[in-house]
C-alpha cells in the first residue's frame, strides 16, 4: 500500500498558502476615468461639471453736494430773536371770570415766583381798592383786609428760590359807567415788596357788562415791556414796544360753525 510522504505534503501546502497571499495582497488595477470619460463624450453624453461663476462687484455712484444757491449766509444763532429773561421776581394777577354783571364778584389769584439764584423772606402784596370795587370776606383767611385803608395785604414770610407762592381773594364790582370806556374796562392793581428794594406791579383785567349778560370771553392786562400773557387759554408773546400803555389781549371762544379746527378765538388788543 502507498505511503504517504508528510514532507512533500507540507511543502505543498506551503507553497499553495503563498500563491493565495500573493494574489490577496497583489495591486489592483487602477481605473482608467480618463477612458471612461472619452467613451461618455463619444457616446454623446457630456460629463457633469458645475459652471464657473465670475463675481461681479458693485461700483457704488459718487454723491456730490451741490452749491448753495442763495447769496443770503447763514445767520449766526446770536442774530434769532430770544424770548426776554424772566424777571427775578415775578408777580401774576388773574381774574376769573374775566367779564361779570354789575354788582358781580371776581377772584383774583396771584401767583408769586421767585426765579432769582436767593432766597427772600418777608415779601408783602398790597391791593389798595379803588372806588366802585368792594372786598368779599369769608371766602378765605388768607389775606388781611384793613377796612379803614381799604387795602388788602398778604405776607410771604419765605420764598425760597425756585419756588412760587400763590393765594386768591375775592372782589365785588358795584359801579358801572358805560358812558366811560375806562368804567366799563377795570385794570386792577397790585404791588409787591420786599427787601433790597424789591418793588413789583402786575394787573388784573376784567370787564363789567352793565346789565346784559356776561360773554364768554378771558382779558388779561398787556405791558409795554413785552412778554408772555395769557388769557385763559390762550397765551400770546408780545415783543416789546408793539403795544400802548394800559393795553389789554381779549380772547373770545367763538362759536363751532363746522369749519376750521374745533375750538377757534378771537383775538384783539385794545386800549383803555
Amino acid at each position: 500500500m502507498f505511503k504517504p510522504n508528510h514532507r512533500v505534503e507540507t511543502i505543498l501546502r506551503i507553497g499553495l498558502m503563498l500563491i493565495l497571499c500573493l494574489n490577496a495582497c497583489g495591486p489592483s488595477r487602477p481605473t482608467d476615468h480618463s477612458a471612461a470619460t472619452k467613451t461618455a463624450e463619444a457616446a454623446g453624453n457630456k460629463p457633469n461639471t458645475l459652471p464657473v461663476v465670475t463675481p461681479v462687484y458693485y461700483n457704488p455712484p459718487t454723491i456730490t453736494t451741490s452749491p448753495r444757491t442763495s447769496a443770503e449766509a447763514d445767520k449766526p444763532a446770536s442774530s434769532l430773536p430770544v424770548a426776554p429773561a424772566k424777571a427775578p421776581v415775578e408777580l401774576d394777577i388773574a381774574s376769573s371770570p374775566a367779564m361779570i354783571p354789575l354788582n358781580g364778584q371776581v377772584t383774583l389769584n396771584v401767583r408769586v415766583r421767585n426765579n432769582s439764584s436767593r432766597d427772600y423772606a418777608n415779601l408783602v402784596y398790597s391791593d389798595s381798592l379803588e372806588k366802585g370795587i368792594e372786598f368779599v370776606p369769608g371766602r378765605t383767611d388768607q389775606v388781611i383786609y384793613d377796612a379803614n385803608k381799604r387795602e388788602i395785604s398778604f405776607t410771604i414770610s419765605f420764598l425760597p428760590k425756585g419756588q412760587e407762592k400763590s393765594f386768591s381773594y375775592l372782589l365785588r364790582v358795584t359801579d358801572y359807567n358805560p358812558n366811560d370806556p375806562k368804567g366799563e374796562l377795570w385794570l386792577h392793581s397790585g404791588h409787591l415788596t420786599g427787601p433790597g428794594g424789591l418793588d413789583v406791579a402786575s394787573r388784573a383785567a376784567f370787564v363789567v357788562t352793565g346789565g346784559k349778560q356776561a360773554v364768554n370771553a378771558s382779558v388779561a392786562a398787556v405791558q409795554p415791556q413785552g412778554g408772555w400773557v395769557t388769557a385763559g387759554a390762550v397765551s400770546v408773546y408780545f415783543p416789546e414796544n408793539t403795544v400802548k400803555k394800559d393795553s389789554i389781549l381779549v380772547a373770545a371762544r367763538k362759536t363751532d360753525d363746522g369749519k376750521g379746527p374745533d375750538v377757534q378765538y378771537d383775538l384783539s388788543v385794545n386800549n383803555t
